[in-house]
């Protein structure tokens, strides 16, 4: 070591490990609990007596005994109509959100069920007729289908039956006519209608889903109205039924009521506080619930009530990483899949420790997000994941399905509340199926505590599921079947003397209520007035009741064995890492700080997997134009194919000898639309110009083919090989490269200082600012493959030209640049001098992209200064138009220096990708702040279904106005990903730091005190003590 002496360097991490210190230390008693303890001791309420071998009956503390458990969530809503119109104001019920896979407001659900019933009232005459969801209600088709048959003031009579989608139709619960909405062919005759717009059905009756809608006379649609009705009245109200549900576990069809259904949704806004309760500005995701059950149907009401929006998922992982939602359903394998996602994605450093330090927090009932031990364990995972944005998670499971570890692994990496919710495998009541639609009980949101492991063997009690829901209540029975089979874990649990349990009931849970879905219209409680004689229900499930009131289930009905499995250690890439491993871990990185100062991971380890694949699979479906297929291509090859782009990491060439290719990592994907791109060429020689027949072989644009030139150049040279260095311009991939690249050396008009139009009337000689992504990089692309230093000079000379005749050289303008000037006989004519936002980002995007080439040339030493003009020029088009970032709204304006114009989600995006692709390039030009934001904002803006939400994007016709989702924007947001990701990850063209190897003499820790090392040894140890 240099010295034992205090430099400089300790005092400042001396100081800084010492503010760390005394902020964890304070971060203990500056948060206070998020609910006072003493409201988690008593979380339900005993009755005075019980039979013998029974326990107390238990009813929620909020639901107290003598009084009647809920039924509705406000005296207005009796049934589900009701909720519909009761729950949101007009002006609020009319605004669309996501409902599964489209996006509706509340008024279009209302419009279409009205029209789905009296349309099947039209082909099926009758006074009644049965509508099959064949599926579930996990689509907006089968939501408006359950809503048909919800009894709404003037709807006819339509019975909805709902049905599995692996469970074939064979007979229904009622007669009458009957139709089905399904996407596979039914085995009865009925009227067809597919369920999802895709789906081809060979069946002689089958009506699509717009005919069967105006099918029926228009009618008014339903509006709310005062209620005035007696509480008996409201009861006959509620207890009409609503609709049927098949139960798989005892085959057997079950009916609800309007009151299970309202119960069940007042119960799930039950689990959550008043400031908590879901709202517009919420999407719920589903995972792993079966979308045919009716509990499953009361999460969907619960949306529709509040406003929420809707997703599903088989996978919870997959719905999260696709909607980034804000409240998550989930079964509880889904729980499980979610919290290993979220452990594989934490940063593994010093993870233990701080994982620790949020679990004290925890046990204190405080949930720390954002601090500083949650931004580094948790807020990374969170982004990774898709879930950056939830704020509590409910796992509905059947009492076991998760134990304390998966919940502390969840409440840690999302630092929100988690809900453990008990909902039955199996009930009955006597010898009739009933099933629930909502939890039996579930956990208080804030009830962050951890009791003592009862152990099992080698599997333990689940974590409790909470006190009984605001809608049921629950005892314990001793002396049943269920009981005596399980006598041998019963007798454990009271040999355990440690354990707490040895003097608690422990017995079959028997339930009664209101959210009940019976086999028996008999069984389904009606009204509050027959509740006290109403049969109790069996779950099946043996369980206990802990002192504070809170459930345990011991072992459910399907279970071999009861609990879940022992989990022997909190983080199982793994457990404990030794103190001195971190140690040594942590001198290594010092060392290597000057031989990578750019953080290193997987290539795709900061991609967002879902929004991705969402972005590329609506890219593709799009129509696309010769200047939309080939930034396409682009961005897939970006995407996708990293090192085939001229942004790969290094110097010199990038493309392999083509005799060694591996024909598994060719960009095939992309070659593909290169065909396309080929077979749609014109005589002239413009690539995928031919798209309708009726273009005009001279007219329109010149220059937006040669965009789609790089990815045919790049095919010709795999496929088929070069001729002398050339594509061959015999050959199917060659000639049409070589007729592209002649028609705009041959073809194409000139200004007079050599600047190629846009226009491909000649004499018409335009310069356009899209035009620099378009054909100055196919110019830069071909001279790098040809080893053609003219071709490169000429990219560059193009740009220059073209930012002479567009770029703003003063004033507030200075830099941006204009849209369309034209080259005419009597000077230079302004076509369209606005800053047009895309424009810029096609500017900045085109000059980065020849910058990026020339680097990789065999010529780049000499065309140094070329390409150092060619990034600062796109610094300065960058600076300039960031000037003007909306920081409340994380975009730019359409025109860029008219605040007064629309907030243009495709032209940030464009920007934003060239903010990335320049501090890839050069990392002392930096300007990704606004890039982030906006990536932020437009990764939260946009819906599975392929398209941009909440934001506007501008109409690439009609440049001054917006229009749906473009092709263009959604390349757009393929390449900002891709960009973000090559720079998080520190690949790009100027990436020589990276690869050379640092001396020892030049390591961080040659110069480092004695002073600074025991600082750091210290800092360590406090960690993770």
């Amino acid at each position: 070591m240099a010295s034992a002496a205090v430099d400089d360097v300790s005092l400042i991490l001396i100081v800084a490990i010492l503010a760390l210190l005394i902020t964890f230390r304070l971060q203990r008693h500056w948060k206070q609990p998020a609910l006072h303890q003493l409201i988690l001791t008593h979380q339900a309420e005993a009755s005075q007596v019980r039979s013998s071998n029974e326990s107390p009956v238990y009813r929620n503390v909020n639901a107290p005994i003598g009084l009647d458990l809920a039924m509705r969530p406000q005296r207005s809503t009796p049934d589900v109509p009701g909720l519909l119109l009761d729950g949101l104001s007009p002006s609020d019920a009319a605004l669309a959100r996501r409902v599964f896979d489209a996006a509706l407001s509340n008024a279009d659900l209302l419009e279409q069920a009205s029209r789905l019933a009296h349309g099947l009232a039209a082909l099926l005459p009758g006074e009644s007729r049965t509508l099959v969801v064949h599926g579930g209600v996990a689509s907006a088709r089968a939501v408006v289908a359950l809503l048909a048959g919800a009894g709404f003031k003037g709807f006819p009579k339509v019975v909805t039956a709902v049905l599995p989608a692996d469970v074939p139709l064979k007979e229904l619960p009622v007669e009458g006519p009957v139709a089905v909405l399904t996407d596979s062919r039914p085995s009865v005759d009925a009227l067809v209608i597919p369920l999802s717009t895709e789906a081809a059905i060979a069946h002689d009756n089958t009506r699509q889903w717009e005919d069967v809608l105006g099918a029926g006379a228009p009618a008014a649609l339903p509006t709310a109205e005062p209620v005035r009705a007696t509480t008996l009245e409201l009861d006959e109200i509620g207890q009409r039924p609503f609709a049927w549900f098949f139960d798989k576990a005892s085959s057997a069809w079950l009916i609800t009521t309007h009151t299970s259904m309202t119960s069940g949704v007042t119960s799930i806004l039950s689990e959550y506080p008043a400031d908590l309760i879901p709202a517009q500005q919420d999407t719920i995701a589903i995972g792993g619930l079966d979308p045919a059950s009716p509990i499953f149907a009361s999460i969907v009401l619960t949306a529709l009530y509040t406003g929420a929006g809707l997703s599903h998922s088989t996978s919870t992982t997959q719905v999260v990483r696709s909607v980034r939602p804000s409240i998550i359903y989930t079964s509880g394998d889904g729980a499980e899949d979610l919290a290993e996602s979220l452990h594989k994605a934490a940063p593994p450093s010093f993870a233990n420790a701080l994982y620790k330090r949020h679990l004290y927090a925890l046990r204190h009932g405080i949930i720390p997000r954002n601090d500083l031990a949650d931004r580094i364990v948790g807020s990374e995972a969170r982004r990774t994941v898709g879930a950056d944005n939830v704020r509590n998670v409910a796992i509905f499971g059947g009492g076991c399905a998760a134990g304390q570890d998966l919940l502390d692994k969840l409440r840690v990496y999302l630092a929100v509340p988690v809900i453990h919710a008990y909902v039955p495998q199996t009930a009955k009541a006597g010898t009739v199926p009933v099933a629930l639609t909502c939890p039996i009980s579930a956990s208080n949101v804030y009830d962050f505590q951890a009791f003592a492991a009862i152990g099992l063997g080698e599997r333990e009690l689940a974590a409790h599921v909470g006190p009984p829901s605001v809608s049921l209540e629950m005892k314990i029975v001793t002396d049943t079947q269920v009981a005596e089979a399980r006598a041998s874990v019963i007798s454990r649990l009271r040999a355990d003397t440690t354990s707490g349990t040895q003097d608690d009931t422990i017995g079959e849970i028997f339930v009664r209520g209101y959210s009940v879905a019976s086999a028996s219209i008999d069984t389904v409680t009606p009204s509050s007035r027959d509740f006290i004689g109403s049969e109790w229900i069996a779950t099946g499930d043996v369980g206990l009741v802990r002192t504070n009131g809170t459930i345990v289930v011991v072992q459910e009905s399907l279970q071999k064995d009861p609990g879940v499995p022992r989990v022997r250690a909190r983080r199982t890439r793994g457990g404990r890492v030794p103190l001195v491993s971190l140690i040594c871990l942590f001198f290594l990185a010092i060392a290597g700080v000057e031989a990578s100062s750019f953080e290193r991971r997987d290539v795709n380890a900061v991609m967002d997997s879902g929004l991705l694949e969402n972005a590329i699979a609506s890219l593709l479906a799009a129509q696309r134009s010769s200047w939309e297929q080939g930034v396409a291509q682009s961005a897939l090859l970006e995407a996708l194919y990293p090192k085939w782009s001229v942004f790969s990491a290094g110097y010199g060439s990038i493309y392999p000898d083509r005799s060694k290719i591996d024909t598994n990592t060719i960009p095939k994907r992309v070659l593909t639309m290169a065909y396309h791109s080929v077979a749609a060429q014109d005589p002239s020689g413009r690539l995928c110009t031919l798209l309708t027949g009726d273009e005009q072989l001279y007219n329109g644009a010149a220059l937006d083919s040669a965009s789609c030139g790089d990815a045919v150049l790049l095919a010709s040279w795999i496929y088929e090989g070069f001729v002398d260095g050339k594509p061959n311009a015999t050959s199917f991939w060659g000639g049409a490269v070589t007729r592209q690249l002649d028609y705009i050396q041959t073809n194409v008009s000139r200004s007079n200082s050599g600047a190629i139009s846009q226009r491909a009337h000649l004499g018409d000689v335009q310069a356009w600012s899209d035009t620099t992504y378009m054909m100055p990089p196919f110019l830069a692309q071909y001279g790098l493959m040809t080893n053609n230093r003219s071709l490169l000079v000429e990219a560059y000379d193009q740009i220059r030209l073209y930012r002479n005749l567009l770029s703003f050289r003063n004033g507030t303008e200075q830099d941006l640049w204009g849209h369309i000037r034209a080259v005419t006989n009597s000077g230079l004519v302004w076509y369209d001098r606005r800053a047009w936002l895309t424009g810029n980002g096609w500017a900045a995007a085109g000059m980065l992209k020849v910058a990026a080439t020339i680097q990789h040339s065999s010529f780049a030493d000499e065309l140094q200064s070329q390409r150092n003009d060619l990034i600062q020029w796109a610094e300065a088009v960058i600076n300039a138009v960031d000037k003007y970032f909306d920081t409340t709204a994380s975009l730019y304006h359409n025109q860029v220096n008219n605040a007064s114009t629309f907030l243009d989600a495709a032209g940030s995006s464009l920007l934003a990708y060239s903010a990335f692709r320049l501090a890839a390039l050069d990392r002392s030009k930096d300007h990704t702040g606004n890039a982030e934001k906006v990536y932020g904002k437009l990764r939260d803006s946009f819906d599975p279904t392929g398209a941009f939400v909440n934001v506007e994007t501008v109409n690439e016709l009609d440049t001054g106005n917006s229009a749906p989702t473009s092709s263009e924007s959604l390349a757009f947001l393929v390449m900002l990903q891709s960009a973000r990701r090559d720079y998080l990850n520190g690949t790009s063209s100027d990436d020589t730091a990276g690869s050379t190897p640092v001396s020892a003499g030049h390591s961080l820790l040659a110069h480092i005190s004695m002073t600074t090392i025991v600082a750091i040894f210290a800092a360590i140890f406090s960690l993770i003590c």
